[in-house]
């Protein structure tokens, strides 16, 4: 089986069996990203586990990688089981920023955003996680973007920052990568 091929198992998996809220698609060609990255990231903090399908699937894309999950729950995740030496940190983002942040090194992490999706949850958490890359989840879902400022305010306010971006409809979710300058060689 070829590398597209297995992740878009992995993709498949991930939003039937752990619940990972993403067009597959999306998730996929994310995913390839990751895996095609020259210098991969080392650490990985998701920011807002729930049912642990994006962290499961960031696994199987970077199986070198070190993983930190942040949750203020962690009851959702059942059934998903991570590989060995996965931190679970428990407590709300800005409680538990300073000790988490004590686990990685930024210019060696990526940081998958995907807890508080309204607009200041989502600036706090850039602001109080710094990486090499920042993954934003939901940058493109304007389903009740009437009613309150979510991530799609964010990314459009911030669009210029963000160099990679994996949208494949205009109804899906999508997700949107920041990187440092200097990143990308």
């Amino acid at each position: 089986m070829n590398d597209v091929a297995d992740l878009e198992k992995v993709a498949e998996i991930a939003i039937r069996e752990f619940g990972a809220k993403q067009d597959s698609t999306e998730l996929t060609e994310f995913l390839s990203w990751l895996r095609e990255l020259p210098e991969p990231p080392r650490y990985v903090v998701e920011v807002g586990v729930y049912r642990g399908g994006h962290l499961w699937a960031m696994q199987q894309a970077l199986p070198e990688a070190q993983f930190i999950g942040v949750d203020h729950s962690f009851r959702f995740l059942r059934k998903c089981v991570f590989k060995a030496g996965t931190l679970l940190v428990y407590g709300k983002s800005a409680e538990v920023a300073e000790q988490v942040r004590g686990m990685y090194v930024p210019d060696q992490t990526l940081v998958y955003i995907d807890g508080d999706h309204r607009y200041d949850g989502v600036s706090q958490d850039a602001r109080l996680y710094p990486a090499r890359y920042q993954a934003f989840h939901d940058i493109n879902d304007t389903r009740s973007a009437e009613q309150k400022k979510l991530v799609c305010h964010f990314y459009r306010e911030h669009r210029a920052e963000f160099q990679v971006t994996f949208v494949n409809q205009p109804n899906t979710v999508g997700i949107g990568v920041r990187v440092s300058p200097g990143a990308l060689r």
